[in-house]
């Protein structure tokens, strides 16, 4: 959720609060699930990779790991970027209603997005870290100038935690966010059906791979719906619920609708 749209937060320092805050939504709305705040994960891709980022950098003390990949890091850099991809006059003008201005009329407030401007809080937090990207990617274009000037510039500052690049993150996406989140062509939903097809062939077909994703709990369905989640989270936790069905030894990391 951001400042002004539900679908483009774009790194609002209130949806980086939220997602910080994730550990005690889940302990107040369901007060059984035991977390181990010692093991809390955020794995984020585009905007969600600019988010976990964020959250890296904002909340040192609270991670302890991060994977972003294809994302966008330069998020004054990434209003201009716009133009050069499909409906790009038409996310500038998001831009401008959900920051409030241009780069130009509202500089700082862009820089405040921009996990550049936090990398030396990242540096220094000693969270581990992994980051990917595609030099082919067509929505964050140009990703020379964003996720891998961010992860050169901060190797060079000799990072406290582990941080490295994930050349299995190499697949571009295709799929800006849809403007509405019940289109069934959503090209998010194809490219994520792509990203399936590609591994099949180790595993069986795309609809054996499905059916062998494990349906996401109830519970943990309706808590993320609640919290309107933007990076994928991971718990380890087990169940005290009442039935004798457990959640297993580890919760899935799920991404709310």
């Amino acid at each position: 959720m951001g400042r002004r749209l539900p679908l483009h937060s774009w790194g609002w320092r209130g949806q980086i609060d939220d997602l910080a805050r994730m550990p005690s939504i889940l302990r107040a709305a369901r007060p059984w699930l035991r977390i181990d705040v010692e093991r809390v994960y955020a794995v984020g891709g585009s905007m969600g990779g600019q988010e976990t980022l964020l959250l890296v950098g904002q909340h040192p003390r609270l991670l302890a790991g991060a994977v972003a990949f294809d994302s966008v890091t330069d998020f004054k850099l990434r209003y201009d970027q716009f133009a050069r991809i499909g409906k790009g006059r038409t996310l500038q003008a998001l831009a401008r209603i959900e920051v409030g201005g241009t780069p130009r009329t509202h500089s700082r407030a862009y820089v405040l997005r921009s996990p550049t401007n936090w990398i030396n809080e990242v540096a220094e937090s000693g969270v581990p870290l992994q980051v990917g990207w595609s030099d082919a990617d067509e929505i964050v274009v140009d990703q020379g100038t964003q996720s891998q000037r961010f992860f050169e510039e901060l190797t060079n500052l000799q990072p406290r935690g582990r941080v490295e690049k994930d050349d299995r993150l190499m697949e571009p996406h295709r799929g800006e966010l849809c403007a509405d989140p019940t289109a069934r062509r959503c090209e998010v939903a194809r490219s994520c059906r792509r990203r399936l097809s590609c591994r099949s062939s180790a595993l069986g077909t795309t609809s054996d791979v499905v059916r062998r994703v494990p349906p996401m709990p109830r519970d943990i369905r309706r808590v993320n719906a609640q919290a309107k989640m933007g990076p994928v989270w991971g718990y380890r936790s087990s169940s005290r619920a009442r039935s004798s069905r457990s959640l297993g030894e580890a919760v899935p990391a799920w991404r709310a609708t």
